[in-house]
């Protein structure tokens, strides 16, 4: 019986420990966290932030220093990482008021790094629980026009992208039968060189038979005996015959001389 009752008030003792415990915890997140506003509100946005993340630190979990760190953020520009930190908070179990305002926030911040349809996305859902601000609705619509001017030059670019694809093909194609032409001609003129060639070596092969023909024919012509007619004959004799006699006639005028002339002789 003591021991059960000595149980129970230590487990009251443990208690009231952890409760204390964590009101105290609590109220140091709470401080950092007035401490973070006090900053943020003097536009002292880093320290700020220092004190929102200590505070964070201590619990994690914390829907309203999440918030208010997002905000500091964004105040140093800081876009990427607000937009972050909002994502967080539209996650937590907040009330609709905070959690349209975290929307719109995230919105901005995407607005800010010119993500027009991230920034539609968020502005619509921050409208679904408060349709009627009208900053999300004006900051939704600049939103859109950006994003269809956006579609509109990607649109463009991939069209001129095309375009030039195209050129670039055409080109190449053209390039391709350009080419193909040069070497149709060049093997065209290889062909009538070709034929040419043969043509004169088929030339020549045939003069050079007809040349042979016609030495042979001479030849063969030189070696046959000419034939003269009887006519010609007689007075080709008749002509050996007169050069005889005159022949002979010089022979005998020669002696006639030798036989009258003076020899000496020697001793």
């Amino acid at each position: 019986m003591m021991n059960r009752m000595f149980n129970i008030r230590l487990m009251l003792i443990v208690a009231v420990l952890l409760s204390t415990i964590s009101l105290s915890a609590q109220k140091a997140v709470r401080k950092e966290v007035r401490k973070g506003n006090t900053q943020y509100e003097n536009k002292k946005y880093e320290e700020a932030e220092v004190n929102y993340r200590k505070a964070l630190e201590k619990k994690e979990s914390y829907a309203k220093a999440e918030y208010n760190l997002a905000n500091s953020l964004y105040r140093q520009k800081k876009y990427k990482e607000a937009a972050e930190s909002y994502s967080k908070v539209v996650d937590e179990n907040i009330s609709d008021e905070m959690k349209a305002k975290a929307y719109h926030n995230l919105g901005n911040s995407y607005l800010q790094q010119k993500e027009w349809q991230k920034s539609v996305d968020a502005y619509k859902k921050s409208l679904r629980i408060n349709p009627n601000d009208k900053d999300t609705k004006y900051n939704l619509a600049y939103a859109k026009k950006h994003l269809i001017q956006q579609q509109q030059q990607q649109q463009k670019n991939k069209n001129n992208k095309n375009q030039n694809k195209n050129k670039q093909d055409q080109k190449k194609q053209d390039q391709k039968k350009q080419d193909q032409k040069k070497q149709d001609e060049k093997k065209q003129e290889q062909q009538n060189q070709d034929k040419k060639e043969q043509e004169k070596k088929k030339e020549e092969q045939q003069n050079g038979g007809d040349k042979n023909k016609q030495e042979k024919k001479d030849q063969k012509q030189g070696q046959q005996p000419q034939k003269i007619s009887k006519k010609d004959a007689e007075k080709l004799l008749k002509a050996i015959a007169q050069q005889d006699k005159k022949t002979k006639n010089k022979v005998k005028k020669k002696k006639v001389v030798v036989r009258g002339t003076k020899v000496e002789k020697d001793w």
